[in-house]
C-alpha cells in the first residue's frame, strides 16, 4: 500500500481546528524523568508478557531503565481529540516495532489512529515533537516517518539482519559500534536517493558485500531524520530483552535517541562502482543467415526473471538484448511460420496447471491462448515442447495421464487457437522419455528430438510416433557417466543442427555448450558435434536456443521501440526460448 503524501504547504487543521492546537514542545528532545508515550496497542505491536514478553514491554523496561517515564497508551477511540490529548506535556511519542498490525492501516478500522489522528501526530512532530520508531520491515511501518519529513521513504526498507554497525556520530560517550543482532530490521542506505538522504543524520550504519552484483551496501542501525521542528529517530533493533554486553550497547543508543543527542553526523555514502559499460551488440548470423538468441536469468541471484540474449553463431559470446525481462517457467516453443506467431507451453507455479501462450512483438507482452486441454485428460504431468512444421501444423510432446492408462511420453497434436489436444501415439519411453529438444528442419519437413538424459537423437514420425536412433551425441565436453543434459535443439534452414547441452565445464554449472553437426556428421551411432563454446557472458545459465529466420534489425543493447526486433522475428524469440526453470524442476522430481 501507498504510505507517502504529498508535503503540506501548512499544518493540516481540518481535524484538529475544533479541539485546539497541539501544544508540541519547543524542542525535540527529553531528559530523565520526562515522560514518553508508549504505543500500546495489542493490534499493533506485541504486549505480551513474562518470560517471552514481547516488543512494548522489552522497549518500556529498556525506557524506564534509562531514567524516563513510560506512559502507555493504546490510541483510545483513534479519535484526533483522544491523540492530542495524550500527547499533551510529551517530547517523545516511541512506536515499537508493529509486530501484529499495520499502526496506519487504511484497510482497517481506526480504531486506534484514524486518518485525522495521523494527521494530528504528523503535524505535532513537525512543530516541535519527536518520534523513535523501533524496527522497519514493511514500506507501510514507515507511513508517519514519511508523512512527517516529506519524502517517502517506503522503498527503501531493508528487511535483512544488519552487520555490525560503527558510529558515525561525535558522541564518544556512545559505543563505537552496535554489534550484529539477528532479527534487527533496518533501512537500506545504498538505495537511497538525495532527496531521502537529506533528511537524515546517521548514527549507526553497516555495510556488507552483495553476493550476487558485488556492490557494498548500507544499512541504518540507527539514526535521527528532521522533520519540521522536530524529528523522527529510528532504531533498528526490536528486543531490548538481552543483558549482554551486546544489547547494552543498542539500549544505550535508545535512551541517548530519546534525549535528543544532537551531536554531529560524519557518515557519507559510500562509493560505488561505476555500472558496467553497455555490452556491444551482437550481429553475427548463421552461415545460412540467420540469427541466434538464448533466454537466461537476468540475474544469477534470481533465476526467475529471464531476459533475452542474442548469440553470436561463431563464438557463442552472448550480449543482451533491450532490458524486458520474463518471468515464469516456460518450455521450448516453435515458430509458426503461417500465422506468424511464436507459441510455448508454460507452466503457471499458482495453479500448477499448464497453458498455451503468446507473446506480442510490439509490446513482449505475453498472451493466454488456453488451458492445454483434451477429453479424457486427468492429469498432465510435464509438458516438454512444441514443434511446428512448415505447414502450420503444430506437435507437442508431454507426459500426462489419459483415462487409466497413464502415459510416460506421448505425442499430441495441437490446435494453436485453443490450446486443445488431440493424441496421436505414445511414444516409446524406454527410448525417449524427457525430449527439451524437439525441432524440424524447415528444408525437409523432417521433425527430430534429443532425449535429455541419454544424449540420443531420434527423428520422429509425428503421424505414428515411431522413433529411428540416428545416434548419440559426443564432444569434448560432453561428460558421458551421465552429468551431460541435452537442453535445447534448433534446425537452420541449410541443414546445420544447432545444440546446446549443460554441465559441459564444472567451472560452470548449468552453463550451456553451443554445438553443431549435421547428418552428414553421424556415423556409427556416434553424432560427432563440433563446439562453438560456451554461451557466455560471464557466462550465463542458459538452457534454450532458437534461430530466427533472417537477420532482424537489434538495438545495441536497450529497448527500443523499433529496433529490439522486428515484427515477427520478436515473437519467435521470446514464445521459444525458456526451458530453465522447468529443467531444474524435472531434476529435483527425479532426483
Amino acid at each position: 500500500m501507498s504510505v507517502a503524501r504529498p508535503l503540506r504547504a501548512a499544518a493540516v487543521i481540518g481535524a484538529i481546528a475544533l479541539i485546539g492546537a497541539i501544544a508540541a514542545p519547543m524542542t525535540a528532545s527529553a531528559a530523565p524523568g520526562d515522560d514518553v508515550l508508549v504505543f500500546s496497542n495489542p493490534n499493533v505491536v506485541d504486549t505480551s508478557a513474562g518470560v517471552d514478553g514481547g516488543e512494548y514491554e522489552w522497549i518500556s523496561a529498556a525506557i524506564t531503565a534509562a531514567g524516563f517515564d513510560v506512559v502507555p497508551f493504546d490510541g483510545g477511540d483513534g479519535s484526533a481529540l483522544a491523540w492530542t490529548t495524550a500527547l499533551t506535556d510529551i517530547e517523545v511519542f516511541v512506536l515499537p516495532e508493529q509486530e501484529t498490525g499495520y499502526f496506519n492501516d487504511p484497510l482497517s478500522p481506526p480504531a486506534w489512529l484514524s486518518e485525522a489522528a495521523k494527521d494530528a501526530l504528523v503535524d505535532w512532530i513537525r512543530a516541535g515533537g519527536a518520534m523513535l520508531q523501533s524496527s522497519a520491515c514493511d514500506g507501510a511501518a514507515v507511513t508517519v516517518l514519511s508523512e512527517a519529513v516529506g519524502v517517502d521513504y517506503s522503498d527503501v526498507v531493508d528487511c535483512s539482519s544488519n552487520v555490525s554497525a560503527p558510529r558515525w556520530i561525535s558522541d564518544a560517550s556512545l559505543p563505537a559500534a552496535l554489534p550484529y543482532a539477528d532479527g534487527t530490521y533496518g533501512i537500506d542506505l545504498t538505495a537511497m536517493s538525495e532527496s531521502q538522504l537529506a533528511p537524515l543524520s546517521v548514527w549507526y550504519a553497516g555495510s556488507y558485500l552483495d553476493e550476487c552484483t558485488g556492490a557494498l551496501q548500507e544499512s541504518l542501525a540507527a539514526g535521527v531524520f528532521a522533520a519540521g521542528s522536530g524529528r523522527v529517530a529510528f532504531e533498528a533493533w526490536d528486543y531490548y530483552n538481552d543483558d549482554s554486553a551486546g544489547q547494552a550497547d543498542w539500549n544505550a543508543v535508545l535512551a541517548s535517541l530519546i534525549d535528543g543527542n544532537a551531536a554531529a553526523s560524519t557518515w557519507a555514502p559510500a562509493d560505488q562502482p561505476a555500472p558496467p559499460a553497455p555490452k556491444p551488440p551482437v550481429t553475427a548470423t548463421t552461415a545460412a543467415g540467420e540469427s541466434l538468441f538464448t533466454v537466461s536469468p537476468s540475474d544469477p541471484c534470481d533465476s526467475d526473471d529471464h531476459l533475452l540474449f542474442r548469440v553470436d553463431p561463431s563464438t557463442a559470446v552472448a550480449a543482451p538484448v533491450g532490458d524486458d525481462e520474463i518471468v515464469g517457467d516456460a518450455s521450448q516453443g516453435a515458430w509458426d511460420p503461417i500465422s506468424e506467431t511464436a507459441f510455448f507451453p508454460f507452466y503457471n507455479d499458482d495453479d500448477g496447471d499448464y497453458y498455451l501462450m503468446t507473446v506480442d512483438p510490439a509490446t513482449g507482452a505475453f498472451a493466454e491462448v488456453g488451458e492445454f486441454d483434451i477429453t479424457d485428460l486427468d492429469y498432465i504431468d510435464e509438458v516438454f515442447s512444441i514443434a511446428i512444421g512448415p505447414d502450420g501444423t503444430a506437435y507437442l510432446m508431454a507426459q500426462l495421464e489419459i483415462g487409466d492408462d497413464f502415459y510416460e511420453l506421448a505425442l499430441f497434436s495441437l490446435d494453436l487457437t485453443d490450446a486443445s489436444l488431440t493424441f496421436i501415439a505414445q511414444i516409446d519411453d524406454d527410448l525417449l522419455d524427457e525430449p527439451n529438444g524437439f525441432a524440424v528442419d524447415p528444408s525437409t519437413g523432417l521433425f527430430y528430438a534429443f532425449e535429455e538424459d541419454s544424449l540420443e537423437l531420434f527423428q520422429v514420425n509425428v503421424a505414428t510416433g515411431a522413433l529411428t536412433l540416428l545416434g548419440e551425441l559426443d564432444a569434448p565436453s560432453v561428460d558421458l557417466s551421465g552429468s551431460t543434459d541435452v537442453t535445447a535443439l534448433q534446425i537452420g534452414a541449410d541443414g546445420t543442427f544447432w545444440v546446446v547441452f549443460d554441465e559441459a565445464d564444472e567451472s560452470f554449472d548449468d552453463a550451456g555448450m553451443l554445438a553443431t553437426f549435421t547428418l552428414a556428421d553421424i556415423a556409427g551411432g556416434v553424432v560427432s558435434a563440433t563446439e562453438v563454446g560456451l554461451i557466455t557472458d560471464d557466462p550465463i545459465e542458459s538452457w534454450s536456443l532458437l534461430l530466427v529466420p533472417g537477420a532482424p534489425e537489434l538495438a545495441a543493447t536497450g529497448a527500443d521501440a523499433d529496433g529490439l526486433l522486428t515484427g515477427s522475428a520478436l515473437l519467435v524469440l521470446l514464445g521459444g526460448l525458456l526451458l530453465g526453470a522447468r529443467t531444474l524442476r524435472r531434476r529435483a522430481q527425479t532426483a
